[in-house]
């Protein structure tokens, strides 16, 4: 996702991962399928900063940040970035299968 976003917009913000929780659950899951998801939503927040950000230095202060919780039961992934989420002229686009 960095790089495919480093190739698109010039820039490439850093990103940082997080996690806490134990051992966590057994997941049943279709690993390509959770890294099909993962890539997409990661090289979004990524696009979004690197066009959001001026400079370098704004993309340093502003990483894209990956939260993996996990208990005894569950387990939770959040991508957030400080993009400014989506534009409301956009919104009713975003299902659309060509946005983005």
């Amino acid at each position: 996702a960095k790089c495919l976003c480093l190739a698109y917009t010039g820039k490439a913000p850093e990103f940082e991962i997080v996690a806490s929780g134990g051992d966590g659950p057994a997941l049943s899951l279709v690993p390509s399928h959770l890294r099909f998801v993962l890539v997409e939503v990661l090289k979004n927040a990524l696009k979004a900063t690197a066009e959001r950000c001026g400079s370098s230095e704004d993309m340093q202060r502003s990483p894209v940040r990956i939260n993996i919780g996990f208990d005894e039961r569950s387990c939770s992934i959040t991508v957030k970035d400080q993009a400014g989420g989506i534009p409301e002229q956009a919104l009713p686009h975003i299902w659309s299968y060509f946005t983005g």
